[in-house]
C-alpha cells in the first residue's frame, strides 16, 4: 500500500507512519519494510517520535501507540499532516482510549487507515442492553470504506 500510494502522483510528498501496540510487531513491521528496501525509521521513545514526525525528510516511521501521549504533552502538533497516513496495525486493540486520541491531536489533517483481522463490531446488535454493553466497534473509529477484507 506504501508504494501504491508513493507512486500517486497527485500525493505530494507522501510519508507513512505505521503504528501498533506491541514491541514485537513494532521490530517485525520495521523489519519488513526494511526488507522491502523502504528505510524505516523506528521511534522507541516519545521525544523520538516528535523528532521523527517534525523531520519531513522521513518518509516512513513505525511507532507504538503509547508513544504519542509525550508528543501531546510537548505541545507538537503536525500542522502539515494531510500527507501523512496513518496505518494502525490490529486496529481493533488500544485504540479505544486517550491513547488514539494522542495519535489524532498530534496528526489532526492524516489519513488513518485500520488494520485488522477481527474488528470489533460493536453496537451492531438489535438488542439494545447488547449495544450498550459493547462500544467497541473498530468501523465506527476508523470508518467503513475498505481497502481490502481477504
Amino acid at each position: 500500500l506504501v508504494k501504491k500510494i508513493i507512486s500517486d502522483k497527485s500525493i505530494v510528498n507522501p510519508r507513512f507512519l505505521i503504528v501498533t501496540d506491541r514491541i514485537n510487531l513494532d521490530k517485525q513491521i520495521r523489519d519488513n519494510f526494511a526488507n522491502a528496501a523502504m528505510a524505516p525509521s523506528r521511534a522507541t521513545t516519545g521525544k523520538g517520535l516528535r523528532t521523527l514526525i517534525e523531520d519531513e525528510g522521513k518518509i516512513v516511521v513505525t511507532t507504538l501507540i503509547n508513544k504519542f501521549e509525550t508528543v501531546v504533552k510537548s505541545g507538537v502538533v503536525a500542522k502539515n499532516s494531510e500527507n501523512i497516513f496513518v496505518f494502525v496495525d490490529e486496529a481493533h486493540r488500544s485504540n479505544y482510549s486517550a491513547m488514539y486520541n494522542y495519535m489524532r491531536d498530534v496528526l489532526p489533517y492524516s489519513t488513518f487507515i485500520a488494520f485488522t483481522g477481527t474488528p470489533l463490531l460493536g453496537n451492531r446488535s438489535k438488542n439494545p442492553k447488547e449495544r450498550a454493553a459493547k462500544k467497541k466497534d473498530t468501523y465506527a473509529k476508523f470508518g467503513r470504506q475498505y481497502i481490502h477484507t481477504q
